[in-house]
């Protein structure tokens, strides 16, 4: 990327996602401490078989199964995002002049 405007662009992006990772990163320390304080003071209960809950995805399946989707979809985004850009370069300052042609005077 060599115009000040995208290296602009990239920069805020890139403080953007440091500021994304630390704000994470607390929130999943205070998640942390949480379930270790209701894990200490809530009593173990033993739950009944609920036939159903076979069915039910586990946490994991239901993360790993959206973010496998939001992959191939984002994939697919960029790919057409590329083909238009590739589709419309004609009209664009990147296009290459056309020729002239000569004209015949009458």
């Amino acid at each position: 990327m060599s115009t000040t405007i995208m290296t602009t662009v990239t920069t805020y992006e890139e403080k953007a996602l440091e500021l994304i990772v630390k704000v994470q990163d607390e929130v999943l320390g205070y998640v942390k401490q949480a379930v270790q304080l209701l894990d200490e003071r809530i009593p173990e209960v033993e739950l009944p078989e609920i036939a159903v809950l076979d069915q039910v995805p586990t946490l994991e399946e239901v993360v790993t199964t959206q973010f496998a989707f939001s992959k191939k979809l984002l994939t697919n985004q960029e790919k057409f995002a590329k083909n238009v850009v590739k589709a419309v370069k004609p009209l664009t300052r990147d296009a290459k002049p056309k020729a002239k042609t000569a004209t015949k005077a009458a």
